[in-house]
């Protein structure tokens, strides 16, 4: 929104990415469209150790993460940082993927409600313009 605020539109990349982004708009959160085939499992979420290096989609150049940095890791290191509001170019949804994994979070004054609206919208339209199935849906709550 502070971009679209700003002028700056979201770029076209592909059917499923459009998505992702036009629903960010309408949900007003974030989430990751990723190339499941790409990662390594397992993965995890963690706070970056500080050093660790991924290249971030849109970009050539690897950045460096800081230490404490909320990030999903899998075995070849990063590919979202600070939740999912930056994505990994090595896990990138393009023409040729044939399995999404999607990821959003409900943090702050985004509850599960938002989350379980947002992951429908996803399914949906997903479905509608790129076709498919759903192999699993669902909600991990995190304890405190």
């Amino acid at each position: 929104l502070r971009r679209i605020s700003k002028g700056q539109y979201p770029p076209s990349i592909n059917n499923v990415a459009d998505i992702g982004n036009l629903l960010a708009i309408k949900h007003h959160m974030s989430q990751g469209l990723f190339d499941l085939d790409s990662l390594q499992l397992p993965m995890i979420f963690k706070e970056a150790e500080g050093g660790e290096q991924t290249v971030l989609y849109g970009s050539d150049e690897p950045v460096t993460l800081k230490k404490g940095e909320i990030c999903y890791f899998d075995k070849a290191g990063a590919f979202a940082v600070d939740l999912c509001w930056r994505d990994s170019k090595r896990t990138a949804v393009t023409e040729n993927t044939k399995n999404i994994l999607v990821q959003t979070e409900g943090v702050f004054e985004i509850y599960r409600s938002k989350v379980e609206a947002m992951l429908a919208d996803l399914q949906t339209y997903i479905l509608k313009y790129a076709g498919g199935t759903v192999k699993t849906i669902g909600i991990v709550t995190a304890k405190e």
